[in-house]
Order: C-alpha cells, then sequence, then structure tokens
C-alpha cells in the first residue's frame, strides 16, 4: 500500500523510483506477474535511468523464467552476483538442459548459504541437476542427504518419487518427463526467501 501511494500521488517524490520498484516486488512475492511486469514497464518508462539498475535485470530474468523463457533469463542473470541470482541462474540452466552447471552453482549455495530456505530449495534441485544428467546414482544420493537434512521439507514428495523412479527413469513410459520436475515448483512457491536480501 505504502509502495503503491508513493507510485501513485507522489509520481515526482524523490522516492518515487523506489516505490515502485518495491511495488514491483511486492507484486512478484504475491505471484502477481502481470502487474509486476506493469509496474517494472511503468518505471523504466518514467524513469529510464533505471534501466541500467541489476536489480531490474533480477526481476525481468525471474519473469522470464516464470514464463519458461530460460535463454533470456540466462542472458539476463548470468550478469548479476548474489546468492538469489544464482540460484535463479541454477534454475535457468536446469530449463536449459544444462545440468553441470546449474550443479556448481546449487552446490555452493546448498553449502554456504546462510539462508536455510534458500539453502534447502538448492540442496534439492542439486538432485534434480543430477536426474536431468541422467546421473541416477549421483540424484538418489543428494535427495538422500536431502532428505536427511529437510525431513519435512516441502520438496519431500518430489525427492521420495525421484528416488523411487530412478532404477526405471531409462525407460520413457515410466519417467513421464519428470526431468524437468524442477519446471513443477513454481517461482513463487518459495520466492521471498531473505526478502529483505532483495530491497
Amino acid at each position: 500500500t505504502y509502495f503503491k501511494s508513493i507510485g501513485n500521488y507522489l509520481p515526482k517524490f524523490y522516492l518515487a523510483p523506489e516505490g515502485l520498484m518495491g511495488l514491483a516486488y511486492s507484486h512478484m512475492a504475491m505471484s502477481q506477474y502481470a502487474k509486476t511486469s506493469e509496474t517494472l514497464m511503468r518505471l523504466t518508462q518514467s524513469f529510464p535511468q533505471y534501466l541500467l539498475e541489476p536489480s531490474i535485470n533480477f526481476i525481468q530474468g525471474i519473469l522470464h523464467l516464470q514464463q519458461a523463457e530460460y535463454e533470456q533469463a540466462e542472458k539476463l542473470l548470468r550478469p548479476l552476483d548474489t546468492p538469489e541470482t544464482r540460484f535463479y541462474l541454477a534454475k535457468a540452466y536446469l530449463g536449459l538442459k544444462k545440468p553441470l552447471l546449474a550443479a556448481t552453482l546449487l552446490n555452493r549455495l546448498a553449502r554456504d548459504y546462510p539462508s536455510e530456505d534458500l539453502r534447502e530449495a538448492s540442496a534439492f534441485f542439486l538432485g534434480d541437476a543430477f536426474f536431468i544428467s541422467q546421473d541416477y546414482d549421483g540424484a538418489i544420493v543428494k535427495y538422500e542427504e536431502f532428505l536427511k537434512t529437510y525431513p519435512f521439507s516441502k520438496y519431500k514428495p518430489a525427492a521420495l518419487f525421484h528416488i523411487a523412479s530412478a532404477p526405471t527413469a531409462n525407460n520413457a513410459t515410466t519417467f513421464c518427463g519428470w526431468t524437468n520436475s524442477f519446471a513443477s515448483f513454481s517461482v513463487d512457491s518459495w520466492y521471498g526467501t531473505g526478502g529483505a536480501d532483495y530491497a
């Protein structure tokens, strides 16, 4: 409400661009991607100098990721160097079927990042990276490590399914496209982790 008030009623106020940026983040946190895009367009049209802000690329990258436009997401996220952008970049790599690049980023995040929620998500998707690369033994190890560390995770059903289906994953009928399992968890399913870090 406060961000919206600044953007709508105080357009010449020196904090107006920050208000619009905050409004864009708020829409994204609520999975309102169309409103996020509209707010971002309004921000960049009213304050074109903000096109140079890394946070604009970050939001646009996530919007592309949400639309399964992985190449565009990779292009926008790759130059950015924060744990959050590294996570989203890893998800773009998964979508592009580049599991080794994704695994490198996810392994580092799962090990080192101080936010437990982001470590948890990274640990799960690290198993997916092995699964997509058809290293099923490695995937099982990573999923089991994940389940041991996060026994009550919302990703637990998917991890258990992957473990159960891995021995027959070469059978296309059984496999059922689960190499893209990460796509079944939308960005908004965990977005907002470490929200203060995004501002």
